[in-house]
């Protein structure tokens, strides 16, 4: 089976992850950053306007629902060391309840105008096997995570919204699928109708360490990987220009699907369908200015064949 299995007659796509570090404020449990998100789709909306493209987005949780699935051990599941309680199974739903509080802000700054959207809520999608999507696995004729609604919401030019939730999971029980996951997943299964894939953060791209706290920190502005290396040789190859262990340590917020590391690996798996660009969506005007064909400061991750 190849990598695409999804067709669709939109042929500029552009998928854009909406991070939790820039819609929430992650310093602060549960703040949503409500100006921001309107002035992030509001250049979105423009630009795709007057450009003819169609966006799929996705979007993160950030201190709306990262801190409930950490206190609950929600990634690792039902089946692991920590007691199972009633108030373990009740985290899920709260913590579904409140990414979906949060993808309510986001439709609606759509909505507000006039660009027709529809919420996908990925739970509901299908599961994960140990905490990964499976491209279309089919077993028992049941497709584990199932795309044909979106497909046929961009036919009809309705732009999909998704956003990382708790799924139901065949090892673990239950687990969190990660927008970033989500985003890798649609761009691999949309690749040859894509004209843009960005991750919208706070930082201008990938440092050579956290650029808030170190201010040596170095921007790199292109990261070419081999499209068969694993992440481990990527470290390797990158030890001299990223800290990755220091970036681990530099986390100051809860994030349980692995922050900007996690974007870099989601990152590596689908460079060879579609360069990745990791642009600041703190700077107005700058997601506007990069989906109407100006340069900007980002960073942009290619396959090296």
């Amino acid at each position: 089976m190849t990598h695409e299995n999804y067709t669709t007659t939109q042929k500029n796509l552009v998928v854009i992850k909406l991070g939790g570090s820039i819609i929430t404020d992650k310093k602060m449990v549960g703040v949503i950053r409500k100006a921001t998100i309107q002035r992030l789709v509001t250049e979105i909306v423009s630009a795709c306007r007057e450009q003819d493209f169609l966006p799929l987005i996705i979007h993160g949780a950030g201190s709306v629902a990262h801190p409930i699935a950490a206190k609950y051990n929600i990634k690792n599941g039902i089946y692991t060391n920590t007691e199972i309680t009633i108030e373990r199974k009740f985290s899920l739903i709260k913590t579904h309840l409140a990414m979906q509080k949060l993808n309510e802000i986001v439709v609606a700054a759509f909505e507000q105008l006039h660009f027709p959207v529809f919420s996908f809520h990925p739970s509901s999608m299908g599961i994960t096997t140990d905490g990964r999507l499976i491209s279309n696995e089919i077993e028992n004729n049941d497709i584990t995570f199932n795309l044909a609604p979106i497909q046929i919401a961009l036919n009809l030019h309705i732009a999909p919204i998704l956003f990382g939730d708790v799924i139901f999971d065949k090892k673990r029980g239950f687990t969190i699928i990660s927008g970033d996951q989500i985003f890798a997943h649609l761009v691999r299964q949309f690749s040859s109708h894509i004209k843009y894939a960005i991750y919208v953060t706070n930082v201008d791209g990938i440092f050579t360490a956290n650029p808030t706290l170190h201010p040596d920190a170095k921007l790199i502005p292109e990261l070419k990987v081999k499209a068969s290396a694993s992440f481990d040789e990527i470290k390797e190859r990158l030890k001299n220009y990223i800290n990755f262990e220091q970036s681990k340590q530099d986390a100051q917020t809860i994030d349980v699907t692995n922050g900007i590391i996690g974007k870099i690996q989601e990152s590596l798996a689908i460079a060879k369908y579609c360069p990745v660009n990791i642009i600041n969506g703190e700077i107005p005007n700058r997601i506007y200015n990069f989906l109407k064909g100006k340069k900007i400061v980002k960073t942009t991750i290619i396959a090296d064949e």
